[in-house]
């Protein structure tokens, strides 16, 4: 609680308390609206991206072939006439 003469001072100096609290809560449902749905957001793509990166790992780390190449000992004709067949199938 303020006391009279505080009062009296803030008012000779120009500071009003009503204008202060209206501009320190002005936007303050906007605020509270974005940072809503920035958690919304955040609750929905977080379990998503977790469950795509558990995927890709398990994916990556099941395939029997981690060291197979193509083109192993080809030259590049040789492959490119072999994926032209492939896709001429």
């Amino acid at each position: 609680m303020k006391n009279k003469k505080t009062e009296l001072m803030d008012r000779l100096l120009g500071f009003d308390s009503r204008e202060f609290k209206r501009q320190m809560v002005e936007g303050l449902d906007e605020w509270i609206g974005r940072r809503k749905e920035a958690s919304l957001t955040r609750r929905l793509c977080v379990p998503v991206l977790c469950a795509t990166l558990l995927m890709v790992t398990v994916t990556y780390l099941a395939t029997p072939v981690l060291n197979y190449r193509l083109g192993d000992g080809m030259s590049y004709e040789t492959v490119t006439e072999k994926t032209d067949n492939l896709i001429s199938l």
